[in-house]
Parts: structure tokens; C-alpha cells; sequence
């Protein structure tokens, strides 16, 4: 079984402790053919060095440089229009040490009939009622966009099969959320819970994204509105009437598009790749 392990790496990642301890696990150990897949920008020249003597030594090693900063999502979106076909593809997390006790996990709900693994948090008590009302309003607003639901789950950790993969590639533009729903019919799913106290790759969703861009408009627009209806109610004493209607149906409109609008914000980053065509790939092995 040809098994791909992918590990995006960013910033504050001890390459050579993370990678040190994976080789000398058991998983391993019993998949020796496996193959790692990692992507690494090149202004992180470190932890690059050190990755390159990996490879050097550990043939099963696939480097990959980029050319500026990315997300989980833009390399997972490059990965998919390789060439490259596995078996099995193993989504990693360079955050947890212990990351080959999940990956057994996943392989387990694999054989027995899984196409995706799914990977979520265990939340309890109040911390549980919380996330599931987000979850709730989240999707809410992803019905709206995709008729679909996201899952919730960890998106830089879970499994996915060939047969969904060879789907991905040939929709490549919607793999990220895909990889991230529950929407395939013949396909089957199965979920792992890990301890919440475990840190995970976290997405920025300080990037600006076109929803974002329209929510900060819209809300100057209104705020703009909202003091010309106090200024005009205090300094003018003809058309009040006049100028209260036109004012506060401005306002309503922006706050249906800032409501619409800025969830979108939020899934943009967690379901797409950013960059797409402007992320600049190279494979270490062909310099």
C-alpha cells in the first residue's frame, strides 16, 4: 500500500526533534515504504537546512519550497495538481509530537471501510455548548454558500482514500472544503477525537479575503450613516422624515451584507486556498 504522510511546516516547527522522533516510532517502523511529503518556505532557513539533511539520509523524504508564506490549505491545493498518487494520503501536523498514534488511529478506521477520517477535538461541559452553538451558526451560513456542511474538523489532520482523492483532483478548486465535508455519497466517513489541550496547526484569519474587504466597507458605510442620521436629526429641522428613512435604510442594508458577508469571511480561510496559482513551488531534489 503506497501510504503519502504531508506535512506543511511553518514558522517555530523544530524540524529535526519533530521528524527525529517520527522515523524512530512504530509507525514507522512498520511502514517503512511511506512517503513524506513537506512544504517549507524557503525564507525559513533553518529548520530548511535541517529538513534537507533529512532527505539526504531518509529517501522516503518529498521537500518542497515555496516562495512566500502559505496556509495548510494552499499547499494541500498544490499538492493535489502533482501527479503524485497514493493509496493512502495521511494529512499531518507538525504541532504533535505524538502525531504517529494518530495516524494508527486513522489506519484503523480505514480497514474498517473508511474513505475519509475525520479528526476533532473532545470538548466537555461548557466548552462542548460552546462549540456546538458555533458549529451550528457557522454552518448556518456555509448552507447558504454550498448547500453543504463543514464538519468541524482539525484540517490539518485526518485520512483520505484514493478513490476521494482521484475526486479532489478533478475538482480541485473545491478540495479544500471537500476535504473538510461530509457530502460524498458512496463514500464512507468515520471520525477520531483527540484531548482539546492538544495544540493544532490554528488557521490566520487575520488575512485580508475579499468577504473581509467588503465587511470593513460596508461598515464604514454604516457608521458613516449612523452619524449623518444623529448630526442631521440634531442640526436640521426641515425633512427629518425625509432623511430618517433614506439614513436607516441604508443602515438596515449594510447590516444585511455585513451579516451575510463576514461569516464568509471565516470560511474562506478554513476552505480555500488563498494563494492558489500565485504560490511558487519548487522540489529541492530538481535544483
Amino acid at each position: 500500500m503506497k501510504i503519502g504522510c504531508f506535512f506543511p511546516i511553518f514558522k517555530n516547527i523544530n524540524v529535526k526533534s519533530f521528524f527525529d522522533k517520527f522515523l524512530k516510532s512504530s509507525f514507522f517502523s512498520e511502514h517503512k515504504d511511506l512517503t513524506i511529503i513537506t512544504y517549507i518556505e524557503e525564507s525559513n532557513t533553518k529548520e530548511l537546512s535541517n529538513l534537507k539533511l533529512l532527505a539526504q539520509n531518509n529517501p522516503c523524504f518529498q521537500v518542497f519550497t515555496t516562495n512566500t508564506s502559505f496556509s495548510y490549505n494552499d499547499a494541500f491545493f498544490n499538492f493535489l495538481k502533482s501527479k503524485t498518487s497514493f493509496d493512502l494520503l495521511l494529512l499531518g501536523d507538525v504541532n504533535i509530537p505524538n502525531i504517529d498514534l494518530i495516524f494508527k488511529k486513522c489506519l484503523e478506521k480505514h480497514n474498517l471501510g473508511a474513505n475519509i477520517v475525520f479528526v476533532q477535538k473532545k470538548k466537555k461541559g461548557f466548552k462542548n455548548f460552546i462549540s456546538k452553538t458555533n458549529k451550528t451558526l457557522y454552518n448556518f451560513f456555509v448552507k447558504l454558500y454550498t448547500s453543504n456542511e463543514d464538519e468541524c474538523n482539525i484540517s490539518s489532520l485526518g485520512l483520505i482514500d484514493k478513490d476521494l482523492l482521484d475526486v479532489l483532483k478533478e475538482i480541485p478548486n473545491k478540495s479544500c472544503f471537500l476535504k473538510n465535508t461530509n457530502s460524498f455519497k458512496g463514500f464512507k466517513s468515520k471520525t477520531i477525537y483527540i484531548e482539546d489541550n492538544i495544540k493544532t496547526y490554528k488557521e490566520n484569519f487575520k488575512v485580508m479575503t475579499p468577504a473581509l474587504i467588503t465587511t470593513i466597507i460596508f461598515s464604514c458605510i454604516f457608521f458613516a450613516t449612523l452619524i449623518t442620521l444623529i448630526l442631521g436629526n440634531i442640526f436640521f429641522s426641515n425633512n427629518k422624515d425625509l432623511l430618517n428613512i433614506i439614513t436607516i435604510l441604508i443602515l438596515l442594508i449594510c447590516l444585511i451584507i455585513i451579516c451575510l458577508i463576514f461569516p464568509k469571511h471565516f470560511f474562506d480561510i478554513r476552505n480555500t486556498s488563498l494563494l492558489r496559482e500565485k504560490l511558487i513551488v519548487k522540489n529541492i531534489k530538481g535544483e
